[in-house]
């Protein structure tokens, strides 16, 4: 036998396999939804949840958002850019940030994602004072709590501007390392 014939037969079954993968990982990634779509970290904010360089897959379906969610909204005062971060603050919350933690009706936040070991003792961004989150608006904060332009420098988040959630990596690469083969597929909590 030929390796011809072998071919023409042999590319269509490759095909369909390499497409029920893909339908496989679609769903697998998304919980079947439609309303996907693809977004490139840019920035450190998110570290080390997120890294400048993962592509990942965002649910653009309507959810609830809750405290601690990651969540992709439309960066402030870039009108279409669309930014990665955490949603810290609810409606009716007091929200105060000292030494980059954040405190929630008095009590601290537990935040094992967040980077806060950033000298902060005289930082006024590091330190506000506690304030009233408004209805249909949400306070939110990077992880990389030093390298993050947040609600401490622009204030409260409208709802509106919440476009979705980021559900998992399906790409990362990193200036200097290459492929970051172990972050593919990761989940992004």
């Amino acid at each position: 036998m030929s390796v011809r014939p072998f071919a023409r037969k042999a590319f269509p079954a490759a095909m369909m396999i390499a497409f029920v993968l893909f339908v496989a990982a679609y769903l697998r990634l998304t919980g079947g939804s439609t309303a996907v779509r693809g977004f490139r970290q840019q920035s450190s904010a998110m570290m080390s949840s997120v890294l400048p360089g993962d592509v990942f897959v965002t649910d653009l379906s309507r959810f609830t958002v809750t405290r601690g969610a990651v969540v992709v909204i439309t960066c402030h005062g870039t009108g279409n850019l669309w930014c990665v971060t955490r949603a810290i603050g609810l409606p009716g919350d007091t929200v105060a940030v000292r030494g980059h933690r954040a405190y929630i009706n008095g009590t601290r936040l537990d935040e094992p994602y967040a980077d806060t070991t950033v000298d902060s003792s005289e930082d006024s961004v590091a330190n506000r004072k506690a304030i009233d989150v408004p209805p249909d608006s949400i306070w939110v904060l990077g992880d990389n709590r030093a390298e993050s332009y947040d609600s401490r420098f622009w204030g409260f988040l409208p709802l509106s501007a919440v476009h979705g959630r980021p559900v998992a990596i399906y790409w990362s690469w990193g200036r200097g390392e290459g492929v970051r083969w172990s972050r593919i597929g990761r989940r992004i909590r």
